[in-house]
């Protein structure tokens, strides 16, 4: 008995091929980089560890170099250390590379043949294609920057309340 050569692939819909390609690409690259860009956000942290002659905080670097601070951060938490945070990325990035890379296609088969090979058509559709995947993902995007902004709010708050208690500003309740 011969085997089939028809695979699960031949069922699923171009459009639906499109965006799992161009999400897969988006997600792999995103996966690529995210090391790089964790190492630049750990490597900009400054320690305050001594106080000059005028009471002023000395500030001083954690990392000596890029490769002091992958080291670090490798000793600390392993792979998981340096992939930190990519979750959300990836949730963001997946269905906005996938609409991207489909848009583009989707656009460049309506650009009329004499022009197929043209760069400004291709940077036409580029562009129009990334405006859209942009707009069809952008809520993601504001759902991934309010994770950020609750925890920060709730610590700007606390320190606020904080800071006029030490300082002893009234509260209003009791100037008035």
């Amino acid at each position: 008995m011969a085997a089939s050569s028809e695979s699960i692939l031949d069922h699923i819909p171009l459009f639906a091929k499109e965006l799992l390609a161009g999400g897969l690409a988006g997600g792999f690259a995103k996966t690529v980089v995210a090391p790089l860009e964790r190492l630049k956000i750990l490597f900009q942290v400054v320690s305050p560890t001594k106080l000059n002659v005028s009471g002023m905080v000395n500030n001083e670097q954690v990392y000596r170099g890029i490769r002091d601070c992958l080291s670090k951060t490798y000793k600390e938490g392993g792979i998981k250390g340096i992939y930190r945070g990519v979750a959300p990325t990836l949730f963001g990035i997946f269905p906005y590379a996938g609409l991207k890379f489909y848009f583009y296609e989707e656009m460049k088969r309506h650009v009329p043949e004499d022009y197929k090979k043209s760069i400004m058509a291709k940077l036409t559709c580029g562009s129009v294609a990334g405006l859209l995947g942009q707009t069809f993902t952008y809520f993601l995007e504001v759902v991934r920057r309010q994770m950020q902004v609750v925890p920060s709010a709730a610590i700007g708050f606390t320190v606020y309340d904080t800071m006029k208690s030490y300082l002893r500003v009234p509260s209003r309740d009791e100037v008035d």
